[in-house]
């Protein structure tokens, strides 16, 4: 009989302590990745304890491996970046502060966000009849009834180099600019604003087009100058890869 009302003691002592400091039936110890159970709160707690194995590091959903990035650059959990925060583009794009958008060339660095690049050898557009004449074609073919704006823009370009012109956009006028190089090369071409800054502004306008040939408002998505006055610009030819001669000009509707 003693021994079994000091087991019952004991029992009753035991759940005693359960009741202050044992989880319930219902709850768990086991918790999502990330996380730990609190005994005092009787839940799933974050900034768990979890070790994660060497080359991963702990993310929102658990372990996750950690991209080895490229020098000067940091893993922020999602992407490389980079130290100052902004994110790697990809070859002949760059980061404007909101996305990646593709690098216009510019020289000193009054293209807004366009990196500088040195300027390529001016050739009489003349002398380049193999490219320039098929300026006129692309222009009729991209906006018809257009005429061109001043002369051509013609040079003997390296990878990077650029050429520019100053040309004036009339209020209420449709502008369209081609340019056209040689076989193997990224040629492109850029309104900028051409009155100097003391902050970088964006191009005005930009082609999209890959390869040796490029259109800027064609196919009847021509730029317009949205001011009523005349605006002052510059037309930018940028050669960002291969080499060889490559001409571009400006039309207007």
């Amino acid at each position: 009989m003693l021994r079994v009302a000091f087991a019952s003691v004991a029992l009753t002592a035991v759940g005693s302590l359960c009741l202050a400091g044992c989880p319930s039936s219902s709850s768990t110890y086991e918790c999502p990745p990330g996380q730990y159970y609190d005994s005092n709160a009787g839940t799933c707690m974050g900034g768990g304890y979890q070790q994660c194995p060497p080359g991963s590091t702990m993310g929102p959903q658990g372990c996750m491996a950690q991209q080895q990035c490229p020098a000067g650059q940091v893993f922020n959990g999602q992407m490389c970046v980079q130290q100052g925060g902004a994110p790697q583009c990809p070859a002949g794009q760059q980061w404007n502060g909101q996305q990646c958008a593709p690098a216009a060339g510019g020289l000193g660095g009054m293209f807004g966000t366009a990196p500088q690049c040195t300027p390529a050898q001016p050739l009489d557009p003349n002398s380049t009849a193999a490219v320039s004449q098929g300026l006129p074609v692309l222009a009729q073919q991209q906006a018809p009834g257009s005429k061109p704006v001043g002369s051509a823009l013609a040079g003997n370009f390296q990878a990077g180099q650029c050429l520019e012109m100053q040309v004036t956009l009339n209020p209420g006028k449709c502008y369209t600019a081609v340019g056209i190089g040689a076989q193997g090369q990224e040629v492109d071409v850029h309104l900028v604003p051409g009155l100097p800054s003391p902050v970088p502004l964006p191009p005005l306008a930009q082609d999209n087009s890959t390869g040796p040939m490029a259109v800027l408002g064609g196919g009847g998505n021509c730029f317009k100058n949205p001011s009523p006055f005349p605006g002052p610009a510059k037309l930018v030819l940028r050669v960002a890869s291969g080499q060889g001669m490559a001409a571009a000009q400006l039309y207007e509707k």
